[in-house]
């Protein structure tokens, strides 16, 4: 029988040897890499970059088409009354800027939203009341103020 095999030879200690293979891949897309001096160094390899931003976009694009009618476009308030009356329309996200303007007797207001979310539509009408919500006021894109004969004057209803 042969004896015990040779060592080999005595390797520096400052100075790792360089792999046979130049690229060793690891787990869950990083790959080890030899630099010019033989270290090894990690990097995340784009594969997993294009997985996380394939996972956001999938969760947050049916959000955007589940909005309602009146979330992306155009909005309109009509005024079907003898006397100006104060629009206030305040959004649900605060990175969009609130409208509150004042609407001459038979005049319209439109308004580009954009992505935003109409949180409540408030109408004040002659001498200070508010006008009542009608039916289904904030489901549509189109709002009308009608005048009434009793207290509070006037009515908000909405139509698509």
């Amino acid at each position: 029988m042969a004896g015990p095999r040779p060592l080999p030879p005595a390797t520096s200690l400052t100075r790792p040897q360089p792999l046979n293979v130049s690229r060793v891949h690891g787990t869950l897309g990083a790959s080890l890499k030899m630099d010019r001096d033989g270290h090894q160094r990690t990097r995340l390899k784009g594969d997993l970059m294009k997985k996380a931003l394939f996972v956001l976009l999938s969760l947050v694009l049916p959000l955007a088409w589940s909005q309602p009618a009146f979330a992306t476009g155009r909005i309109w308030v009509h005024n079907q009354t003898s006397y100006s009356v104060k629009a206030d329309i305040v959004y649900i996200s605060h990175l969009c800027s609130d409208d509150h303007p004042t609407i001459a007797p038979g005049g319209t207001f439109t308004v580009n939203t954009g992505a935003c979310w109409i949180k409540h539509l408030t109408v004040t009408g002659a001498h200070g009341n508010q006008c009542g919500p009608g039916v289904s006021a904030l489901s549509s894109s189109n709002f009308y103020i009608v005048e009434k004969k009793y207290p509070p004057h006037c009515e908000v209803h909405g139509r698509n």
